[in-house]
C-alpha cells in the first residue's frame, strides 16, 4: 500500500523526540531500524543499512522495513520518476489511540465499539481514581481467583490488576524474583483453567495475558489503565475518539 506525500509529511511532524511505545516494544533489531526511520523522517533501505550498529544485508533491511510497514509502524512511499522506495514514520498520537481503543474493544467488549462508548460515558459522568478502583477490586476479586493460593494467585492478580501483562510485566510486579520459565508455566496453568487468556501484542510476537473472567469491575479497572496510559486520564477525550470510530466511513 502506498501513501501520499501529504500523509508522509503529516507523519514526519512527530519529530525526533521519544519514540512511540509501539516502537519501543519491538524486538531489538526491528526497534533499531524503526528508530532510524523515526529520527530521520524519510529514508531508503540503503540509508538505514548505513546507520545500523551491526552489518546485515540490504535484503534483510528491506524485509524488516516492509514488515514494519505492513504492521502500520512505518509508511512506505514511492518517490521520483524511478519509483525509489522510501520509508517514513506512521505512528501519530491519534493513530496510537485508535489502535488502543480498538484493541480494548476486542479484549474486553467482545469487539463492540458501542459497548466501549457506553463504558466511557459512565466514566465521563463520574471518573473514579485508579486507587479507588484498585481498592474495590482487591477487596473482592472474582471468586475463582480467591480460590487460588501462593504464587499462582499472585501472578493472576497482576494480570487482573493491570488489564494486560507480558511475562516481563508480571516478573517486574512480583514481590520477589521469579524465573521466566516459572512464570510462563504458571500462566499456562491459568490459561488451561480459563482464568487468563493470551494473545499476541499488537506490533510484535510477544505474548500478552488478559483476564479470563471479565466482570464489570475487571473491565472498569482495565479501562482506567487505558485512559491513564493513552488519554491523560481523560474519559471525555477517549469518548470523543471512540465516537469518531463509530462514524460510518464515507
Amino acid at each position: 500500500m502506498y501513501f501520499s506525500t501529504a500523509a508522509l509529511e503529516k507523519a514526519q511532524g512527530l519529530g525526533s523526540g521519544d519514540l512511540p511505545h509501539e516502537v519501543l516494544s519491538l524486538f531489538p533489531r526491528d526497534q533499531e531500524i524503526a528508530g532510524i526511520v523515526y529520527r530521520n523522517g524519510l529514508v531508503t533501505a540503503k540509508d538505514v543499512e548505513a546507520q545500523l550498529s551491526a552489518s546485515i544485508t540490504n535484503a534483510s533491511v528491506r524485509s524488516i522495513l516492509n514488515r514494519l510497514a505492513s504492521k502500520g509502524i512505518l509508511l512506505l512511499q514511492k518517490c521520483g520518476a524511478r519509483g525509489t522506495i522510501a520509508y517514513g514514520p506512521a505512528l501519530t498520537e491519534a493513530f496510537a489511540r485508535q489502535i488502543a481503543l480498538e484493541q480494548f474493544a476486542d479484549d474486553f467488549c467482545a469487539g463492540s465499539i458501542e459497548s466501549l462508548a457506553n463504558d466511557l460515558g459512565d466514566f465521563f459522568a463520574r471518573a473514579p481514581s485508579l486507587s479507588e478502583l484498585l481498592s474495590c477490586y482487591d477487596h473482592a476479586p472474582p471468586l475463582e481467583l480467591r480460590a487460588l493460593s501462593g504464587r499462582t494467585r499472585e501472578v493472576a492478580m497482576v494480570v487482573y490488576r493491570h488489564g494486560s501483562a507480558s511475562i516481563k510485566d508480571i516478573q517486574a510486579s512480583l514481590s520477589d524474583p521469579v524465573s521466566t520459565s516459572c512464570v510462563r508455566s504458571l500462566m499456562n496453568r491459568l490459561d488451561a483453567r480459563a482464568l487468563v487468556r493470551k494473545r499476541r501484542s499488537v506490533h510484535h510476537r510477544e505474548v500478552v495475558y488478559l483476564p479470563g473472567i471479565v466482570t464489570r469491575q475487571v473491565r472498569r479497572l482495565a479501562l482506567k489503565r487505558l485512559l491513564d496510559d493513552k488519554f491523560g486520564g481523560s474519559p471525555g477525550t477517549a469518548l470523543h475518539a471512540t465516537l469518531h470510530l463509530m462514524r460510518p466511513s464515507a
